[in-house]
């Protein structure tokens, strides 16, 4: 039986929002994470578990998201809160409804790719390491 009290009380605090009567679900995932739709009566969020020793993945990928948030003009998911408890490390975020590409989607989504790859700093790197799927990304700054 999937325990998410301690994950829902965070959502609620983060959000304000009263978690009473739910419905959860799970989503196409991975082989590296286990994913759920949470619907609330006013709310909807994704909820993305892994073991509570993998913390550190949990919150560099809400680092990165943050990051991307502030950097894109492409839409990118709120995080909401993230954490661990004894059973899982979790981050939970707002739930984008995905769908195929159609019309002139794909020829914007390359335009905001392409603007987010104009974002300059000095230097190469980033301040946390991160992981592209369950593979290590070590971000040591160096110059360019």
């Amino acid at each position: 039986m999937l325990n998410l009290g301690e994950i829902l009380q965070d959502i609620k605090k983060a959000t304000k929002i009263s978690i009473i009567n739910y419905q959860i679900s799970p989503t196409c995932g991975n082989n590296i994470n286990t994913t759920y739709k949470l619907q609330t009566k006013d709310s909807v969020f994704f909820i993305k578990l892994n073991g509570p020793l993998l913390i550190d993945m949990i919150k560099a990928e809400a680092l990165g998201l943050e990051e991307l948030r502030k950097l894109s003009s492409l839409r990118i998911h709120q995080v909401i809160c993230c954490g661990a408890t004894n059973e899982h490390s979790y981050i939970a975020m707002e739930y984008i409804r995905l769908s195929g590409l159609r019309n002139q989607s794909s020829y914007k989504l390359g335009q905001q790719l392409s603007q987010l790859h104009r974002h300059h700093q000095y230097f190469f790197g980033y301040h946390v390491n991160n992981n592209i799927g369950s593979t290590p990304q070590y971000n040591n700054s160096g110059h360019d």
